[in-house]
This record gives structure tokens, sequence and C-alpha cells, in this order.
């Protein structure tokens, strides 16, 4: 069977055969997050950059695997997933998600949490006319089956886990402002660049941190894969919405409010306590069935 898998590949790579555990690359959670790396029968397939589409003979293939990544409901990748209409008997979606920018994530807070949610419905995800049983979305309670990132199905995650060794890590996302700015929250605590960092250095500070704050997607996802309580910070995509275990969420000011509190303990300020946040043991065998179960689905079908 000839499979091309489509999804944000990255950028710098040319190398589309068997899957590298220290690849340099741009974006690991893109990377990543396309099943050709985690099943031999897959690496076998092409793979192309969900933007050079056009590039390929679709006429060619007896699967297009689209995903994962950030690609439902985004202006930027709409026009290509439209470009797969005449072939949609043979595209299957692995666990794309929604990803519509959010016009003003500096005022999200958990208050205003179920207002977004009901307008980033289904609705907003275009797929009308591909087949609704092969298309399963990494975002929870929506219209199509679920089915979590399959990055979780890195050999990363198998690592012993680490000793502690720090309290706090902040997981920035390079292109966004909020996680790099000076923040007296900040100071003498690790930051690393996500996604300038590659995956296996990310999940070794994520193991060895007591609480990870982000504002990355797959930071939140994988610290939840490694039963790390997390936090987001002002989410500034719809993406954050939909995690079948909702991460809390602050903005920058209540961040002010926990170093006020830090730094006067005595005040009666209503401050945000880490100690509170939920873990989830058993999520990544969870969503590392749910993706071996699509693999029987999608395989079946060859």
């Amino acid at each position: 069977m000839k499979r091309l898998f489509v999804n944000r590949k990255d950028s710098n790579d040319t190398n589309n055969s068997a899957a590298r555990l220290n690849s340099n690359v741009y974006n690991p959670g893109d990377y990543w997050c396309t099943p050709l790396h985690y099943w031999e029968e897959f690496r076998k397939g092409d793979w192309v950059d969900i933007m050079n589409i056009d590039s390929v003979d679709l006429n060619s293939y007896d699967q297009i695997i689209v995903g994962g990544g950030g690609l439902l409901g985004n202006d930027n990748f709409d026009p290509y997933i439209q470009q797969l209409l005449p072939h949609a008997d043979r595209v299957w979606f692995w666990a794309p998600g929604i990803n519509s920018n959010i016009s003003n994530p500096k005022e999200i807070t958990q208050r205003g949490f179920a207002r977004l949610v009901e307008t980033s419905r289904a609705k907003q995800y275009n797929l009308k006319g591909f087949d609704k049983d092969k298309i399963a979305v990494r975002d929870y309670n929506q219209l199509y089956n679920y089915l979590p990132c399959v990055t979780c199905m890195h050999p990363v995650f198998d690592d012993i886990e680490s000793e502690i060794k720090q309290d706090y890590l902040i997981l920035a996302h390079h292109k966004v402002s909020t996680l790099l700015s000076q923040h007296p929250f900040f100071l003498d605590k690790k930051r690393l660049l996500q996604p300038k960092t590659e995956i296996d250095v990310i999940v070794k500070e994520i193991k060895r941190s007591k609480y990870i704050v982000t504002n990355s997607y797959h930071g939140a996802y994988w610290s939840m894969l490694c039963n790390k309580p997390v936090v987001l910070i002002s989410p500034w995509t719809n993406k954050f919405l939909f995690f079948k275990h909702q991460p809390s969420i602050l903005t920058m000011n209540e961040l002010s409010l926990i170093v006020m509190k830090e730094l006067a303990p005595k005040k009666q300020i209503d401050c945000f306590d880490f100690t509170s946040l939920e873990t989830y043991p058993d999520y990544l065998e969870e969503c590392r069935q749910a993706n071996r179960e699509f693999y029987l689905k999608v395989t079946a079908h060859g």
C-alpha cells in the first residue's frame, strides 16, 4: 500500500525516511505529530508539508493520512485541506486539531472559558465532504471522534523517571511574548523555548520539575503525559481549549498576584494554589491505546 502523510512538517528537514530520536528540528511538536514515525509499516510512506501538497500526485496514493497538529479551522491551512476533497474516500485525519487565534488572549481567564469553547465547536473545522468515520481529532467532546496527539507514542516517555530538581519549569513558545518577558515570577526559574528545543530535552526537564507553566500546546500535553501538574498562561489560540483534562488557566496579572503573595505572605490575597493542580497517572497509556486502536482501524482498510 502506498501512503502519503500530511502535516506541518518541519521546514528544515529533508529526510522523510526513518524517524530520528534526536533530530535537529525547528518544531518538535510538528515534526513528531505524524504517525509515520511510530509504526514500521508507516515509515515506508511519503511525507509532505501540508503547504506543499500540490507538489505531489495525490492520485497515486492508496491512503492519505492528515495530521496531527493544529491544521483545522485555520486560514493558513484550510485551502490545502480543501485540495484533498476530490480524494476524500482515501483521506484519514489522524488527530489534527482546531487552531484559530483568540483575539484578546490577555483577557482569557477560567471564567471566560465556557464562552470560548462554545464558539469553537466543530462547525469551525471545515471538514464537510470528508468521511466522518475516517476523522479523529485531538480535541475532546466534539462532533468527531477523539484521538489524542500521536506524540504520546514517542519512546522518550518510556525513559526512567527523573529525580525532581526544580519546583517550576517555564515552557515558553518562542513566538508568543507572554512567557518571554522579564516578569518577576520567572526569576530564578528554569525556562525553555518550545518549539526551539528538541523533544527529549523538553521531556527530561518536565520530569525534573514539580510544576509546569506553559503557553505551548505540546508543552502542556507532554507535561500531562508525564503526570505533571500544568498551568496554561493566557491561551492565544483555541487549540488550548479542548484537552480531555483541561489545565488551569492563568493570566499574567494573576501571576503578578502570586508574586505579591510570595513577597508579602501576610497580605490577604486570593492566590492561586499550585499544590491543588490535578495529575493523571493513566493518561499516557490511555493516549497510546487510543492511537494503537486507530492504527488498526486505518490499516484494516489497506
